[in-house]
């Protein structure tokens, strides 16, 4: 069995190198309510090469790995590499546009870590923006726990200090020292991924007490669509008790939000434990 990760083009786990020669799709743009969440990052290739990755733990035997953009007139050469290997694709080459529309689609992938680079190739000025909206990927469950912020197993820091407020949906703080930590058991292999509605602040990771990486926002435009997006994903994690730390880092005050809404814990018995 396998369950379906959306990441959308705003989350933190994708990495868009240079950032500089992305923007995001903004109201100027007549086609943006066509985008799921009314929102993609895009590149102009006249610029400079530009590229966005993303690491997962997943196979596809049956269903597909999919990459989603904007299939436009603007639209020119891209290469997509996938595990090492490169895929050139021409862009536009005529017919009706779609958004978004399936820029990429791979099946029959290995239960392993993978990882995908888009890199926007186009040189002519007239074709040459690559846009971005969400990446669909298939991750092996046998089951899936679902850690909503109202339950059991978080802590929100400092204690008692209010950092944190809370509505129905989600845990927000704006404090600059604020953390929380979720405790959790893994009977088997597994994946876990945690989202967030809307962030704006730098922030840490720690699993069982080592810093796994300092992640940043993707967006500086307020959302169009109040949805839950991938804020963090630890791949492959073994059998035992856990613990994940997020601290907030925000470079200014007028930008430290940060927000968690749910977990999610996948499992697979049929994946082999990590050796380290």
């Amino acid at each position: 069995m396998s369950t379906n990760v959306t990441v959308s083009n705003i989350s933190p786990t994708l990495s868009y190198i240079p950032r500089t020669l992305w923007f995001e799709g903004s109201a100027d743009d007549p086609e943006l309510s066509s985008y799921i969440n009314q929102s993609y990052h895009a590149t102009n290739g006249t610029l400079g090469q530009a590229s966005v990755s993303f690491t997962w733990y997943g196979s596809g035997k049956q269903q597909h790995h999919s990459i989603y953009g904007g299939y436009r007139q603007r639209l020119g050469p891209y290469e997509v590499v996938l595990d090492g290997k490169a895929t050139p694709f021409p862009g536009f080459t005529g017919g009706p546009e779609q958004v978004p529309a399936v820029l990429f689609s791979e099946s029959g992938l290995q239960p392993v870590e993978h990882q995908i680079q888009v890199i926007n190739t186009g040189q002519d000025p007239q074709m040459s923006v690559l846009d971005i909206n969400y990446l669909v990927m298939e991750t092996p469950a046998a089951q899936v726990m679902t850690l909503d912020d109202s339950g059991v197993g978080y802590s929100w820091l400092p204690s008692g200090s209010q950092a944190w407020e809370s509505d129905s949906q989600s845990h927000t703080t704006h404090n600059s020292v604020a953390s929380v930590q979720l405790s959790f058991m893994v009977s088997i292999s597994a994946t876990l991924y945690v989202t967030e509605l809307t962030n704006n602040a730098p922030f840490s990771v720690s699993i069982d007490g080592k810093l796994t990486q300092t992640l940043y926002t993707n967006t500086q435009l307020a959302p169009l669509v109040n949805t839950s997006h991938l804020l963090y994903s630890s791949l492959g994690l073994v059998s035992g008790s856990h613990t994940l730390l997020i601290q907030n880092n925000p470079l200014s005050a007028s930008n430290a939000t940060l927000d968690v809404d749910y977990a999610l814990v996948l499992y697979d018995p049929a994946s082999p434990e990590p050796t380290s």
